[in-house]
């Protein structure tokens, strides 16, 4: 944070449009235009394509066409509490299954030091637990752990 002190930075201005003509670069927003010498633009492919952020001159039809045709991908995070370190992981340690199916998650454990996990579970698979809901999450996770490091772990959260 002390890199960007200098820098005029907005929060909380959504965007309406970003002027991308030749020199002329400015985002315009609701509390007035921001003129910049360039912009990245990281909204995602639904937002790119709703309409709801204008561009001038418009985005080619071509890049439009592009991102609608792509999906918005699924990640979902399970966190756990554990009591002490009963997996043995070092600090901010990343856990990655080999799987055979879909049934897989990526593990970061010792959060910061601290007894804290996350079991990220993604696509399709993460998906359909979500729906499941937050019970059907934690005992997936519980059940995923419970495979990598032995069954006596659901007593250790």
């Amino acid at each position: 944070t002390q890199l960007a002190s200098s820098l005029p930075i907005a929060l909380s201005t959504p965007v309406k449009r970003i002027v991308w003509s030749g020199r002329d670069l400015a985002v315009e927003t609701a509390a007035g235009r921001i003129g910049a010498r360039a912009i990245i633009v990281t909204a995602s492919t639904n937002v790119l394509t709703s309409g709801n952020l204008a561009f001038s001159p418009e985005l080619p039809k071509r890049q439009l066409d592009a991102a609608a045709r792509l999906s918005l991908g699924s990640t979902d995070r399970i966190a756990l509490q554990f009591k002490g370190n009963p997996l043995g992981l070092s600090r901010d340690e990343t856990i990655i299954e080999r799987a055979d199916d879909i049934r897989t998650a990526t593990l970061m454990g010792n959060i910061g030091g601290t007894s804290l996990c996350t079991v990220d579970v993604a696509g399709s698979f993460g998906r359909q637990l979500a729906a499941q809901g937050e019970a059907a999450m934690q005992d997936f996770a519980i059940e995923w752990l419970g495979k990598l490091f032995g069954s006596d772990i659901a007593g250790a959260v």
